[in-house]
Formats: C-alpha cells, structure tokens, sequence
C-alpha cells in the first residue's frame, strides 16, 4: 500500500473507531458523564481496578486478534477488522483510565503535602499551648508516615510488576 493511500485508510478507520467509541460509550457508560464508569463499577463489583477490567477487555478482542493471525479465519460474526478497531479504542480507554489516576494520585499527594506544610507552620507559632504543640507533631507524623507507607507500596507494586515482567519474558 503507498503512504498516501495508508493515511486515508488510516484516517477512515479513525473516524470508524470514533464512532464505534461514540455509539458503544452511550451504552456502557448509563447515562453517566463519566466515561469509565462501566469499568469502575465493574472493578469495585470485582475488587479489582478499572485498569485491569479494561485490560481484560482489551485482551479478549487481543485474543481474537491473534487467533485470526495464526489461523487465517475469523472465528465469529465479527469481522476482524471490528476486532482491531474495537481493541484500538481499547487502548484509548485503558490510557484514559491510567492517565486519570496518575492525576488524582499526583493531586492528592500534593493536597496532603500542602497539609503537612500549613501543620508545620501551624506547629511554629509561638502563641501554641503544649497540647497543641503536641496535637501538631502527632498529625505530622502521621502524615510522614502514610506517605512513607505510600512510597513503600508503589515501590513493591513497582518491582513486582518489573519482575514479574522479567518472568514472563523468561518463561
């Protein structure tokens, strides 16, 4: 296929898949102005996480995908081409998702940073009796240490995930 002929096929496919997104979001989302609500409310039905119930739809269609490479045939009334669109926009709804909780992660360390600083300035008035005094170096440390507890736990999710990818690199 030449480029020129790639973009505007590339470029159809594109308005298909907004589309398909447009059409298929109305339903999945109830009404909701919250575009990942069905895998919100799914993850909490499951005690999982929007990321993984996204994955897990994303897979599905991968599988599809990938049964249709291997064997040449389409194993069901979707056509293949639906599959990848429908696994393309898959992985716009898993990055949306991602990003989303990057932002209200990075925003709540921040907002409680911020609280940790107007307690310090708080504790250093001179005009503190000694309960508050202490009051102020208890919340402090409560503070320091969820932040540590927090720290602690992405650094273990962290190096789980690297690991866990090296073994299934490995395997």
């Amino acid at each position: 296929m030449k480029v020129p002929d790639f973009i505007e096929w590339a470029e159809e496919i594109q308005s298909r898949e907004n589309k398909i997104m447009l059409l298929k979001g109305e339903e999945y989302t109830v009404s909701n102005e919250d575009k990942f609500k069905n895998f919100k409310s799914i993850a909490e039905r499951t005690d999982s996480t929007a990321e993984k119930v996204a994955l897990i739809y994303l897979l599905k269609h991968m599988d599809s995908i990938r049964n249709y490479v291997l064997h040449g045939k389409e194993a069901s009334d979707e056509p293949i081409m639906g599959r990848i669109m429908d696994a393309r926009n898959y992985l716009l709804l898993l990055g949306g998702i991602i990003e989303e909780t990057k932002t209200k992660s990075s925003l709540s360390r921040r907002t409680l940073e911020s609280h940790k600083n107007q307690l310090i300035e708080d504790q250093r008035k001179i005009d503190n009796t000694p309960f508050e005094k202490k009051a102020y170096k208890r919340m402090i440390a409560e503070i320091e240490n969820f932040q540590f507890r927090q720290e602690s736990l992405q650094k273990e999710i962290n190096e789980h995930f690297f690991l866990d990818g090296l073994n299934n690199e490995q395997g």
